[in-house]
């Protein structure tokens, strides 16, 4: 008798469980995640105000009433006409780096654990649930490592990583829009762009060309945007959104574009 009872608690729990799971799966169905994205790129090619108008329709929210702090996590900075970057993670990205190049025998005491800079990589995806933007992913090519956090988050989820990588038509402007902002100050904080001064076009270039390797070698979906074409053409942004994120609403998101768009304030040095 006691047996019996048993039996029939452990099929009722597991009726239960599958009740549970079904309704998992149709609440993800209705309300799919957004996929992750990371907007990276060149530097002076437009990642700021992307970032925006792709948080901004990621978030259901309308044209100038997205909080930068609840979504980015920093500010926009006038004088340079940058920010809304994911704080603290060009550290991290940093990290990864360092753990790509670790020897094989460098001392168990000074090794850095893959597992350690998973676990601080998930409070950005948390806390960002949109998009991670930083020039560092385009300086340490870091997506395989993210592409990883998302996939230990998530791993019953069919949610994935895609990558906008912006790029300047001319990369000499690059570096002569970062000497252009740098020589300006910057309210007393470290200077931006510092990272390009030394730059050269060709090592730009070299550098974007590792970018788009490692990509297709993860086989982790991209697109390549050009500025400041973007910025002067919405229908042509739009376009590239959609093109590795086919459940955008088009309309939606050319309606933000446009709201957000600014292409008199676009130079060209």
């Amino acid at each position: 008798m006691a047996l019996t009872m048993e039996k029939s608690g452990n099929k009722l729990r597991a009726i239960r469980g599958l009740e549970k799971k079904e309704k998992i799966q149709k609440k993800k169905a209705k309300h799919p995640q957004p996929n992750l994205a990371i907007v990276t790129g060149t530097g002076r090619c437009g990642t700021s105000i992307f970032n925006k108008i792709y948080c901004l329709y990621a978030s259901g929210q309308d044209p100038g009433t997205l909080k930068s702090e609840s979504f980015y996590g920093s500010k926009w900075i006038e004088h340079s006409r940058a920010g809304y970057e994911t704080p603290k993670i060009d550290f991290l990205n940093r990290e990864v780096d360092m753990w790509k190049r670790q020897p094989e025998n460098v001392p168990s005491r000074f090794a850095i654990d893959m597992r350690d800079l998973i676990k601080k990589g998930m409070p950005f995806i948390q806390r960002y649930p949109y998009s991670l933007k930083s020039p560092s992913f385009y300086q340490y090519c870091s997506y395989d490592f993210w592409q990883e956090v998302l996939f230990q988050k998530h791993k019953d989820s069919d949610r994935k990583l895609i990558v906008y990588l912006l790029k300047r038509n001319d990369l000499e402007n690059v570096i002569k829009s970062a000497h252009t902002i740098g020589e300006g100050g910057d309210d007393g904080r470290v200077l931006p762009n510092k990272h390009l001064w030394n730059k050269t076009p060709k090592q730009l270039e070299n550098l974007y060309q590792r970018n788009i390797t490692m990509l297709k070698y993860f086989r982790i979906p991209y697109v390549q945007i050009e500025f400041p074409k973007f910025v002067e053409d919405p229908e042509y942004l739009v376009e590239m959104i959609a093109s590795i994120n086919s459940n955008v609403n088009q309309d939606k998101l050319l309606k933000i574009a446009k709201a957000e768009l600014q292409p008199n304030l676009v130079t060209h040095w």
